[in-house]
């Protein structure tokens, strides 16, 4: 047997049967390696070192190739793995595989004692090939080596990996994506809420993790994207230089909207459909096996840019398609608003929809959120800006300079703590520094989006007539109707922020614009001069890719949507439309809009009169904003004058709860004299909510005297002699309480003492609201039943009903409702618990 390095494979049969392949020098070495291996309980030997690399070689080329063995014998060795390659048929060539896990760099040596075991299969045509596969890049002279030996070449398992899809064009691209970007000439490091640590680092941290998956909240303009597009150029050009061993791949779940499904989404994005750089010989089943052996870092941005668009239940399709992503090893990010989830238990179940089990999630998943600027960090940026602009302040706007900076406040959310306002804020800042006038965030996003057109409107060549920068009525220029325009039908029609010029239907171009034009020519001067932008096409070579254009920033869309609700008139499809779209940030630009001229937003105004038209179920924050109207206050002292829809009872309740305003005396009222059954719905919400958190006697005895003389006298006197319940056979106001009567009231203490379920009428009172106008409000956990004395009740309920609620009370069972109630017929189907 020979000595030095050359390998020789020696075939040791052990007593109980079992079988070892060994790799070794002589005997000595063999029994050296013998007592370093591990024996499972049977006596056989375990795995060896390499066996992990040559499983995951033979693994990935099963996927390509039909005819793949691990532990092939040939002439005068055993290759680690034989494959044949058969992308020509008609000329098929063996490939032979040793696979060298070895911690240490293959030296010269090594690599033609490898060769001489392989020599004579290659000298007989056996294998074509031999493909040595290490863990480390060759040094200098072995390579010199390696070139002077015919058929045999050398790579690491990432080149393996990348020779069956070659990213170097995607990796190209994510470096030049990032460096288009403007913001990456003046990056700041997102920082983790709650701590001084970058995001950056957390990320670091977490890929040392043994958790497969790391969401990363952040609300609207906090600098989610730009942080993905900013990890992908780092951990690019890290990759690059062989300093981190995951390919780092991006993809835009905003995609979805054009796409069937998740697989299509990532099929478009790798192979140049998305406007990126195409993978060569990219393969969908390849992309899954590297990814579950840990070859990539996938980083998908947008979660919530998909979330408007879809059911709850499309939402959580989408989730669980992405469950084979995070088997094994791989490594997943995903960025996205966390309003997309709008109730902790929905975020918990569609997460738990990536793993097969729920405790997975805890041990699986991590969480971060992204942190707003702090004061300090939003000087240093804009005392840079002003730095690199190389522009002297006059003695006016540096005395407004440091008024503006005095009043930075060092919290979240002020109007520059979001990345996307104040770098919207430096395009403007030489206009607000003019004055002293301070500007909410409504008036920021109108003076930088319409201060795009006012600039244009005064070219001469664009033929429209100019509009002051700051005029009131700045919104209503062609150009800002047509940005508007094509905001709402982004939204609500294509539901996804790029579009082809071609695509814009002709009837959303205002008339100014396209009289006497083309459709195309009319669509491009709409376009010209506004904050709608082309898409960056880096990565994609020649003429003819797609020329697609988008709002560079969703808060931009979001902020023209409200002035295209706050200056529209809308059928009620029309608010349908938008309350199944509107979200958190529309809703704030409709509430910080300009007034009408009651002092109130326009948008309020216009958001109240829509809500008339029983919208089904409404968000709790769209009556917030309708909250904010100035009037509700005379409303409220004058209630002749206004009317009981439920729309105006949630609000009127909304507005004493934020000013704090006693509503006992409100909404007994409103108790007394509601007489729809969606109004009667809407109060009896309002008064469970109100009950849950102050536990008030007085709103209690009236509800439960209210609910129990809706029943008549002699309905109750039926059932104290037959004993058979009551029966209720219309839906209505009486019918609502009559159920709520015999279903959340019971008799307790002997019929001394009556108690109100909370939590059963919040759900009786859910049910009963299908398909009515209804506002899901969150009850409080301070109080989930309340008791009262019997004599109480029966003394509100008035001399008629003393005696018989008296009778009834010491007449129910333990645990019973005070009077059983049968609901007759399918109209009441839904008030049942």
């Amino acid at each position: 047997m020979k000595r030095g390095e050359q390998r020789q494979k020696m075939v040791w049969a052990l007593d109980n049967g079992c079988t070892l392949i060994a790799d070794h020098l002589d005997i000595r070495q063999y029994a050296l390696l013998q007592i370093r291996t591990k024996m499972n309980n049977t006596g056989c030997l375990m795995e060896l070192p390499g066996d992990d690399l040559r499983d995951r070689i033979a693994a990935l080329l099963r996927i390509k190739y039909q005819r793949v063995w691990v532990e092939k014998r040939l002439t005068a060795t055993t290759a680690d793995v034989f494959f044949i390659d058969d992308t020509n048929p008609t000329f098929e060539r063996p490939i032979a595989i040793e696979a060298k896990d070895w911690a240490g760099r293959l030296t010269s040596q090594n690599l033609a004692s490898i060769a001489n075991l392989y020599q004579p299969s290659l000298a007989s045509r056996e294998i074509d090939n031999l493909w040595i596969v290490g863990r480390e890049p060759l040094s200098g002279s072995p390579r010199s080596t390696l070139d002077n030996l015919p058929h045999v070449r050398y790579s690491t398992y990432g080149e393996f990996c990348a020779s069956l899809m070659n990213f170097s064009a995607l990796l190209r691209n994510n470096t030049l994506v990032y460096e288009h970007d403007d913001v990456s000439k003046s990056y700041v490091h997102t920082r983790v809420k709650g701590s001084n640590k970058t995001l950056l680092a957390e990320v670091r941290d977490w890929i040392k993790s043994n958790k497969t998956g790391l969401m990363i909240y952040g609300g609207y303009g906090l600098g989610k994207t730009t942080f993905s597009l900013h990890l992908a150029s780092v951990l690019s050009e890290e990759y690059q230089k062989g300093q981190f061993d995951r390919i780092p791949i991006r993809i835009a779940l905003g995609g979805m909207y054009s796409k069937q499904d998740l697989t299509a989404l990532i099929c478009s994005a790798l192979s140049s459909g998305e406007g990126g750089a195409s993978v060569k010989d990219f393969s969908f089943g390849y992309f899954l096996e590297m990814n579950r052996q840990g070859q990539y870092l996938l980083i998908l941005d947008g979660f919530d840019e998909m979330r408007h668009a879809m059911a709850i239940d499309d939402f959580v399709y989408t989730f669980e398609e992405m469950k084979p992503l995070f088997g094994d090893r791989a490594k997943i990010i995903i960025l996205g608003r966390p309003d997309s989830f709008l109730t902790n238990s929905e975020e918990e179940a569609i997460l738990g929809s990536l793993f097969d089990a729920k405790n997975e999630q805890l041990k699986k998943l991590a969480k971060v959120e992204v942190a707003f600027f702090s004061r300090d960090e939003i000087v240093g940026y804009l005392d840079a800006f002003l730095r690199k602009r190389g522009a002297t302040l006059s003695p006016t706007e540096q005395r407004n300079y440091n008024i503006l900076l005095q009043k930075i406040p060092d919290g979240d959310d002020g109007l520059l703590a979001r990345p996307v306002q104040l770098s919207m804020f430096t395009k403007i800042i030489d206009e607000c520094l003019s004055s002293n006038e301070l500007i909410n965030r409504y008036e920021l996003y109108r003076r930088f989006i319409y201060g795009f057109i006012s600039r244009e409107s005064r070219k001469a060549a664009r033929k429209l007539p100019p509009n002051p920068l700051l005029d009131d009525r700045a919104d209503n220029d062609p150009r800002a109707e047509f940005m508007q325009a094509i905001a709402w039908w982004l939204l609500n029609v294509k539901k996804e922020n790029r579009f082809e010029a071609e695509e814009v239907p002709i009837d959303i171009i205002p008339s100014a614009i396209k009289t006497g034009k083309t459709t195309i020519t009319a669509i491009r001067e709409a376009i010209v001069g506004s904050v709608i932008e082309p898409i960056n096409q880096s990565g994609v070579l020649g003429s003819k890719a797609k020329r697609f254009y988008y709002f560079p920033h969703k808060s931009y869309l979001e902020f023209l949507i409200a002035n295209y609700f706050e200056s529209g008139s809308f059928k009620l499809g029309s608010y349908r439309e938008f309350m199944e779209v509107i979200n958190s940030e529309i809703l704030t630009f409709i509430e910080e809009g300009p007034p009408s001229e009651s002092g109130t937003p326009r948008g309020v105004s216009h958001l109240r009169q829509g809500l008339l038209g029983d919208l089904g179920q409404i968000s709790p924050r769209v009556i917030e904003v309708c909250a904010t109207d100035r009037n509700i206050a005379k409303e409220i002292s004058d209630p002749g004058r206004h009317s009981r829809h439920p729309s105006t009872i949630y609000t009127h309740y909304f507005y004493m709860r934020e000013n704090k305003v006693p509503a006992d005396e409100y909404l007994i009222a409103r108790l007394l004299d509601s007489k729809r059954y969606d109004s009667c719905l809407a109060i009896m919400n309002c008064i469970a909510a109100e009950l849950s958190a102050s536990g008030s006697q007085g709103l209690a005895r009236s509800l439960i005297a209210n609910c129990l003389t809706s029943i008549s006298i002699h309905k109750m006197r039926q059932f104290m002699e037959t004993g058979s319940p009551i029966q209720i056979f219309q839906v209505g106001s009486e019918g609502i309480r009559a159920a709520i009567a015999g279903s959340t009231i019971y008799s307790l203490s002997s019929g001394k003492r009556i108690r109100l379920d909370l939590n059963a009428l919040g759900q009786l009172l859910a049910n009963a609201s299908h398909g009515l106008f209804y506002v899901p409000l969150t009850y409080s956990s301070a109080n989930k039943e309340i008791e009262i004395a019997t004599d109480v009740i029966a003394k509100a309920a008035g001399t008629d009903f003393e005696p018989m609620i008296l009778r009834l009370a010491k007449k129910a069972r333990w645990k019973t409702p005070l009077i059983p109630i049968r609901l007759i017929g399918d109209a009441l189907t839904n008030l049942r618990l």
